[in-house]
């Protein structure tokens, strides 16, 4: 999907459809303990054949073991965005962010003026049909509140809209402390 708009307009259009765009992030830098994660929409200003993406500046955190969030970023890219070498971030939106890469070679009324492209990639086709594909389930399960009990509630599934589960238990383990389910017992005669 591409939509045509100012650059000045871009980011709150972005801020407006941002839940209902499902696109994977992407990591455009990583080192030991620095990575940055971009968004996977990109804008594409054609007069200077740059693209920029949206993202987040993260710091290894070693305490917790994983990239914590730091600070938004603008990055810049030549190009198209299958290039994916990107020449310049900063910690700032898309216009000022751009106007401090052209080091004041256009005014930012000006780079507001620019026209630019929102390019949303389309799912590949195995991604759609395999999402079609999905079984779609339900889950609701009711408690039992009677204290001292190794029954702890009771859990119906259902699949697909034509395949319901009944009567499946929900057992705590008293020597671990842990929950557990028993699929239902029914005797035929």
């Amino acid at each position: 999907m591409n939509k045509r708009y100012r650059l000045g307009e871009i980011e709150e259009a972005v801020a407006e459809m941002e839940e209902r765009i499902d696109i994977e992030d992407d990591i455009a830098e990583i080192d030991d303990d620095f990575q940055i994660v971009v968004s996977g929409w990109s804008v594409y200003v054609e007069s200077l054949n740059l693209t920029l993406r949206q993202g987040v500046a993260c710091i290894w955190d070693t305490e917790a073991g994983l990239f914590m969030p730091d600070f938004d970023v603008t990055i810049v890219y030549e190009g198209n965005i299958e290039t994916q070498e990107w020449l310049y971030y900063e910690q700032d939106g898309m216009v000022v962010t751009l106007g401090n890469w052209l080091n004041g070679r256009l005014s930012c009324e000006q780079i507001e003026q620019l026209w630019c492209g929102l390019i949303i990639p389309e799912q590949n086709k195995e991604q759609k049909e395999s999402e079609e594909q999905r079984m779609k389930y339900s889950i609701k399960v009711n408690e039992v509140r009677a204290r001292g009990q190794q029954y702890q509630g009771f859990a119906t599934v259902v699949f697909g809209d034509s395949f319901k589960i009944t009567n499946i238990a929900i057992l705590e383990n008293k020597e671990k402390g842990e929950l557990f389910v028993s699929m239902p017992r029914y005797r035929f005669q």
